[in-house]
């Protein structure tokens, strides 16, 4: 079984609505693999069910009805357009949300992360370089500004940059190296390099986990490089840790695979 190392993204809305004031969104992420990198964080995969993607959107439109210029919610909801696969709709209510804050960051990482989701790597890209600019210009901490910097590799990636992604890696590892995403991100780009070896991504892999040994995600990526250079002892033990920490994950059969595999 031919597996390959992953970004964890994608994307879940979790919308709590007020009945006060307007709506508080926030997001959870969830992996999918390569070649289809839809960006974000490394968070623990939740399934998000149709049921509740239709609550959110019904409760947003609703709310959208009494903001109606409001680029939280306008984004909210293309998030959750975009769960639902309703792409286009989704990337037009962003582009209207972000020319209503043009000059903050979030807006056009979201823009980013939907143009992704639909595989244009050169828009992607033009929205995550601004996003992070403007990250930069707000003093964002270190983690959002990483996250960013995900965005923007994953852009990279999907237009084929392989070599630019790997050294916009290297740029940022070495500007936030206390970051476990900035290890996270490395590791990945160097497993995307055919000619790089495989003992460059293990290690940025390790750096990533001892900074933050629950990422679920780099324990997956680690035990794919492990397993490709023969040590599946190693490789199942990173695969069992990847299952306890995420135990709903959709590659959960894949990974019990994996590990019934190497043990033959």
């Amino acid at each position: 079984m031919h597996c390959r190392p992953c970004f964890n993204l994608g994307i879940f809305a979790v919308i709590f609505v007020s009945c006060l004031t307007a709506s508080y969104i926030t997001a959870a992420f969830a992996e999918v693999e390569l070649p289809q990198p839809v960006p974000g964080y490394l968070a623990e995969t939740k399934a998000v069910s149709a049921e509740s993607l239709s609550i959110s959107a019904k409760v947003l439109s609703n709310r959208l009805l009494d903001f109606p210029t409001n680029p939280e919610m306008m984004f909210g909801l293309a998030l959750v357009e975009a769960e639902q696969g309703s792409l286009d709709r989704a990337l037009q209510r962003a582009r209207k949300a972000e020319r209503l804050a043009p000059d903050q960051s979030k807006p056009h990482q979201i823009l980013s992360r939907l143009y992704l989701m639909n595989r244009d790597g050169l828009q992607a890209r033009l929205q995550a370089e601004r996003a992070l600019e403007l990250a930069i210009k707000e003093k964002a901490s270190p983690e959002t500004k990483m996250t960013v910097v995900g965005l923007l590799i994953s852009a990279l990636v999907e237009s084929k940059q392989l070599e630019q992604a790997e050294k916009l890696s290297k740029t940022w590892v070495s500007k936030e190296p206390k970051i476990a995403l900035s290890w996270y991100l490395r590791g990945w780009a160097l497993s995307l390099r055919p000619a790089t070896p495989t003992e460059a991504a293990i290690a940025a892999y390790r750096k990533a986990l001892e900074l933050s040994p629950n990422l679920a995600y780099a324990h997956y990526n680690l035990g794919l490089l492990l397993a490709k250079s023969g040590e599946n002892q190693a490789a199942s033990e990173e695969f069992t840790v990847f299952l306890k920490n995420s135990p709903e994950d959709p590659k959960t059969p894949t990974v019990k695979e994996l590990i019934s595999q190497l043990a033959r």
